[in-house]
């Protein structure tokens, strides 16, 4: 009975990683995506005895791409549902993904480019203005394809890591439908709206799910642990979008070295609220995906105090290399004194 305390005590405080139970997992993982490199090169053998790219090797990308998705649905059937083998149902989710956007892409070939388009092939066509004002329209027709592609295989595999990409991409969708998509001829960075909102989206569904598993011993928690795992990146680039790029909305990222110092403390400081909110929830993906940016803020400072290139390398390091250990040696205690002050009852406990 003591032993049986101790484990729920440790699941309930720990991110046990239950889609892990053992090497052969990975060993099949390995193979079945071995497998699709394989099938994805024979498709493309396949296609290039067309002699080049025109209707009839576009119907047949679609037939060998669809195809190719429906046997790694079959492969699914027996990994995922009847195995219960995570690792190769994810390795497996993604191969499928792949396969219907391959195919969606000879489908849109096929229904978007004119008669002109296939008999000139001039790819000057793919900037015109008539692609231009579909562009959003197959965006949506995209998010929406993925949306279902990736519920359709939660639904029935019941895999957390595909329950997070049907999340976002659920989100997405009307924002991909209602805010500004950036054309083929003015590319920007990810669309500042669909990033934020998806992360934070994806950040509540994840504390909806620890909430509903508080001991951390059902696949309610594998589906919170991939909502977090996916909206810290996003929510850390949304928020430091604004810092980081160089020429305003249509700028590019810039990581150099030459920011000001005081750019690079809001990030730092930005980060320390992060850790504390990772440390409260008792999900390490904050931290983790908050990481290069740490580094690069550093980097910033000891640049601007004059450390060579050497010195400054070996800093950053040693200094989010500690911090790193410091938190997984003492993540329990630090936890423990953070939380002290709040109700231990309720919603907010």
């Amino acid at each position: 009975m003591a032993e049986s305390t101790s484990q729920t005590a440790t699941g309930a405080d720990d991110e046990n990683l239950s889609f892990i139970s053992n090497f052969n997992d990975i060993f099949l993982a390995i193979g079945l995506l071995m497998l699709a490199a394989g099938m994805t090169i024979a498709c493309f053998v396949v296609l290039a005895g067309f002699g080049g790219i025109t209707r009839p090797a576009m119907m047949a990308a679609f037939a060998l791409f669809t195809g190719s998705a429906g046997v790694f649905w079959l492969l699914a059937e027996f990994f995922a549902r009847r195995k219960r083998q995570t690792i190769p149902g994810i390795a497996i989710f993604v191969v499928f993904n792949g396969f219907v956007v391959a195919g969606l892409v000879a489908a849109f070939c096929l229904t978007v480019f004119s008669e002109q388009f296939w008999q000139t092939l001039d790819l000057k066509e793919l900037s015109s203005e008539s692609i231009t004002k579909r562009y959003q329209v197959v965006s949506v027709l995209f998010g929406l394809s993925g949306a279902v592609a990736s519920s359709a295989f939660y639904a029935r595999f019941k895999l957390p890591f595909a329950s997070a990409i049907a999340a976002a991409s659920i989100i997405g969708l009307p924002f991909m439908a209602f805010t500004a998509i950036p054309t083929l001829d003015d590319p920007r960075p990810l669309n500042y709206e669909i990033t934020i909102a998806t992360g934070v989206f994806l950040f509540i569904l994840g504390i909806w799910f620890d909430l509903r598993d508080s001991e951390r011993s059902t696949r309610f928690s594998d589906n919170a642990f991939w909502m977090h795992f996916f909206a810290a990146p996003l929510i850390l680039q949304a928020a430091f979008q604004p810092l980081l790029l160089s020429g305003g909305e249509s700028g590019a990222y810039d990581f150099s070295l030459a920011f000001s110092a005081e750019r690079a403390a809001i990030v730092l400081a930005s980060l320390l609220g992060f850790a504390f909110v990772s440390l409260l929830i008792n999900r390490r993906a904050l931290i983790v995906a908050g990481l290069l940016y740490a580094g690069w803020a550093i980097g910033v400072l000891m640049n601007n105090a004059g450390l060579g290139a050497g010195a400054m390398a070996a800093m950053t390091l040693v200094l989010l290399g500690g911090m790193v250990v410091v938190l997984g040696a003492g993540w329990h205690g630090i936890r423990r004194v953070l939380i002290a002050p709040f109700p231990k009852t309720g919603f907010v406990a």
